[in-house]
């Protein structure tokens, strides 16, 4: 693309979502509530809008979140907690038709290729509409990327030897065929991860036998798909939006204490997660062998199953587990390297997915291809020297939409702040000297991790209203065009004199300033450093335990030896911060 291109576009919006998924919807209602005077367009390349819960069509899909954890924030979930693909697209659908929604989303546009334009202040969108093959040119003054994190075209797959022989049915989930008929026949279903426990129940009853075979066990946990609060509160016809906070809030609660046990006590939460499959099993059955895994709780995603079904399909004799490894597939199975061999006639490699961030879409900036890899990421969500761009990806330890609902939090308040101080563009920018210490910013101090909420422009002549703003957002010359992207949390001189060992006095506002913000989610949390409790302490060895703080809104902690890794790299010179011009 060239700045021609950007001439001849006719189709121009304030902002553009690619991704018609959960994560793209939200953004767009986000944009609806906190942005309305935003015109945008969502692109998507399906056909339907759901990602996720439209692509896949494997027997029995759900999510394996709860859903008033997984359900939008700004709207109330209604039902089980673990809900199946159709609930969800049901529940997406009439958010959207809330919001109007759906007469923004071009469906069949596929994005070629996407370009920023320096001189105009604008992204350029190469597109094919796939119905007409017709291409199509957009410009945009926000690019706000809500594709996911998979390649849509292809699961991952392993180079299993013997795959030619097979004479039955080979399938991956991700491309399941709807007119798959397996009612009687022996199925294998490879893995031992979240599509594995779901299709496996669904199954059962139908085919004659389903074997998951797995390399090595994953912790799998059973929870009744109902919600005895819910339905309390529900019955003394409470506001529902009153209902699902305090569901929301005690469903996070407890995730936050299984995240706790497994940090601080992760045998005792070995011991009750096994404990529980044996409760499950019948008697002697080999809980050690299938389903103990070789790392502790939490090191890798827990599966949950809704009311046990997994267990119960194993229990009735339609299911059973193999661990073992692949060696070769045969005419009518697959050989194991114990030299065992399974009969299949239909096998499922439930193996994961392809990563694709990005949608593996070409990045450029005034003509120059961008490189991914080379940049520098702020909170996960902005990319350095990228303009005008976000990205959204949720978590991976609690419900997916928390995160990218706090990240579309984030981009609404940045265009507002943005129009606020007239700046036509905001970039994260990776800075190879010292932030400065005089002439603007933070009282003279460069803060680690943004807090977006706190925008103001500090002059050089005015450090004092920085600091009654804490700000967050701060200049480094008397600009009205430029604001740097610091935030509030920790000092990176508290930060350096800590790697040391040491926290020396340092001059402090207010104590809101002093507590940190999360490195996975941003969010503000009501801890504080081991700095906090006294302004004036002096040569002091902060605690090891002190320095790791848990987030109350994602769960997560931030451990002392990642951030010490973060300060070194700091200390290099290697500080990411964000710009505003």
């Amino acid at each position: 693309m060239t700045e021609s291109a950007t001439a001849q576009s006719t189709t121009h919006f304030d902002v553009l979502i690619v991704g018609a998924g959960v994560s793209g919807v939200g953004a767009a209602c986000h944009l609806r509530r906190e942005c309305p005077d935003k015109s945008f367009v969502i692109l998507e390349g399906r056909e339907h809008f759901g990602g996720t819960w439209d692509l896949f069509k494997f027997p029995g899909i759900r999510s394996d979140s709860d859903l008033y954890t997984y359900g939008y924030c700004f709207r109330p979930w209604q039902g089980k907690p673990i809900a199946t693909a159709e609930e969800i697209k049901a529940y997406m659908a009439e958010t959207m038709a809330e919001y109007s929604i759906d007469e923004t989303i071009l469906y069949g546009h596929c994005v070629d290729g996407v370009e920023w334009s320096s001189s105009e202040k604008v992204w350029v969108v190469a597109a094919t509409e796939k119905a007409s093959g017709a291409s199509k040119t957009f410009t945009c003054g926000f690019l706000w990327m809500n594709q996911g994190y998979f390649d849509y075209e292809a699961g991952y797959q392993p180079e299993f030897l013997g795959v030619e022989d097979f004479e039955g049915t080979f399938v991956h989930p991700q491309h399941w065929p709807e007119d798959l008929d397996y009612a009687g026949k022996k199925m294998v279903v490879i893995g031992s991860g979240a599509t594995t426990v779901t299709i496996i129940p669904a199954v059962a009853e139908t085919v004659e036998h389903v074997t998951m075979l797995q390399r090595s066990p994953s912790y799998i946990f059973s929870a009744e798909n109902r919600s005895p609060i819910a339905d309390l509160l529900e019955g003394l016809d409470l506001d529902e939006d009153l209902v699902h906070e305090i569901i929301r809030r005690r469903n996070l609660k407890d995730g936050e204490q299984i995240a706790w046990m497994a940090r601080e006590q992760p045998e005792a939460l070995r011991k009750e997660l096994m404990d529980a499959v044996r409760a499950a099993l019948p008697e002697g059955y080999d809980i050690d062998k299938h389903f103990s895994p070789r790392y502790m709780p939490w090191e890798e995603r827990l599966c949950l199953i809704p009311d046990g079904d997994l267990f119960k399909a194993i229990s009735s004799g339609k299911a059973s587990v193999v661990t073992d490894h692949v060696k070769t597939f045969t005419k009518h199975g697959i050989l194991l390297e114990s030299g065992g061999e399974l009969e299949a006639d239909i096998i499922v490699s439930a193996t994961g997915l392809t990563l694709c961030p990005m949608g593996n879409i070409p990045f450029a900036v005034d003509g120059e291809a961008v490189d991914f890899s080379s940049t520098w990421t702020y909170k996960g969500i902005m990319y350095s020297d990228l303009p005008n761009l976000a990205w959204t990806f949720g978590y991976i330890r609690t419900s997916w939409t928390m995160r990218s609902d706090l990240i579309a939090d984030f981009v609404c308040r940045l265009l507002k702040a943005m129009d606020e101080k007239g700046a036509a563009s905001g970039t994260a920018e990776a800075s190879n000297a010292r932030m400065p210490t005089s002439g603007g910013g933070c009282g003279g101090e460069a803060w680690v991790g943004a807090s977006p909420s706190r925008l103001a422009m500090a002059s050089s002549d005015s450090p004092a209203a920085a600091n009654t703003a804490s700000c967050g957002l701060a200049s480094s010359a008397p600009s009205a065009s430029r604001i740097a992207v610091i935030g509030s949390g920790w000092r990176l001189d508290s930060l350096e004199r800590s790697a040391r060992g040491w926290a020396e006095p340092h001059r402090r506002t207010t104590r809101a300033r002093t507590g940190t913000s999360c490195a996975t989610c941003g969010a503000r949390d009501a801890s504080t450093s081991s700095f906090e409790s006294s302004a004036s302490s002096s040569r002091r060895k902060p605690p090891l335990r002190n320095e790791a703080s848990r987030c109350s809104s994602c769960a997560w902690r931030s451990a002392s030896s990642l951030r010490w890794r973060w300060v070194k790299e700091a200390r290099a010179g290697a500080m990411s911060v964000g710009v505003l011009r």
